[in-house]
């Protein structure tokens, strides 16, 4: 909105900046920088389109926004393997078959080629555009790590609704710091268990135990914390409250609500 203001703004002065002139213009001639009236309606909802187009992009780079079914000529299969330690780094490779990876410059939308999103512990870390990336520091604990695929124009890829991925575990060695609060949450038959709404201190480090009997994503909205849960198995991410305000949980694939986080 803020963008918008400004352009109307200017746009706005650069009106009345012609319209004071308009007196010493021969009529057979139009001022230079004018806009018609008629025009200008277009020219900003033109603009608004853009802006908000472009604020959607941004979104959808940063939060991965809607998905798009795969379009690729056939189904993609992806395979993530983790190596290293905490001296050398981790590298992450994703082999992928089906689809064609891209560079950075590419932003249209083309069947069946893109780019990978890597999540460490639920967050967006990086965007891959090759087939291996090196992570440098990991804390000492159990960690996951998701890469997913998506398109040229940062949509997540979809295929029969379900997002295409693959997760890995990596436990690292080394003195963790003690967790403030651990949530336990259950999904089974269609039924969520989690504690009530809870209240944690700004500054917690808190530990979400996430048990399914089938595969789904659990959302921490606001954080954009995201974690991928394998069915029969519990998943355990950790992550630090720094911001501070109500967060709802939700069970993504599913759309349940869990619980909501206030955090103070």
């Amino acid at each position: 909105m803020k963008k918008i203001s400004q352009f109307l703004i200017a746009l706005s002065l650069l009106v009345a900046s012609c319209a004071s002139e308009g007196g010493s213009t021969p009529a057979d001639e139009e001022p230079m920088g004018t806009i018609a009236i008629d025009d200008m309606t277009t020219v900003v909802d033109a603009s608004m389109k853009n802006m908000a187009e472009g604020d959607a992009a941004d979104m959808d780079h940063e939060h991965g926004g809607e998905g798009r079914e795969w379009d690729g000529a056939r189904d993609p299969i992806v395979t993530l393997a983790v190596s290293g330690d905490a001296t050398e780094g981790w590298l992450i490779r994703a082999d992928v078959e089906g689809f064609t990876l891209t560079g950075f410059d590419a932003t249209e939308a083309a069947p069946g080629e893109g780019h990978l999103h890597i999540f460490i512990d639920g967050q967006l870390a990086s965007m891959m555009y090759e087939s291996e990336y090196l992570l440098e520091d990991l804390a000492p604990g159990d960690h996951q790590i998701m890469v997913t695929l998506r398109t040229n124009d940062h949509l997540e890829y979809l295929l029969n609704g379900e997002p295409v991925m693959a997760v890995q575990a990596v436990a690292v060695a080394g003195y963790m710091d003690e967790t403030d609060v651990v949530i336990d949450i259950s999904f089974g038959s269609g039924v969520v268990t989690a504690p009530n709404d809870l209240e944690i201190p700004l500054g917690s480090l808190v530990e979400f135990r996430v048990t399914s009997d089938v595969a789904e994503r659990i959302h921490l909205h606001g954080y954009d914390v995201e974690i991928a849960v394998t069915a029969h198995e519990t998943t355990v991410v950790s992550f630090e409250t720094d911001i501070p305000g109500i967060f709802e949980v939700e069970l993504e694939d599913s759309g349940l609500y869990v619980m909501n986080i206030r955090v103070q």
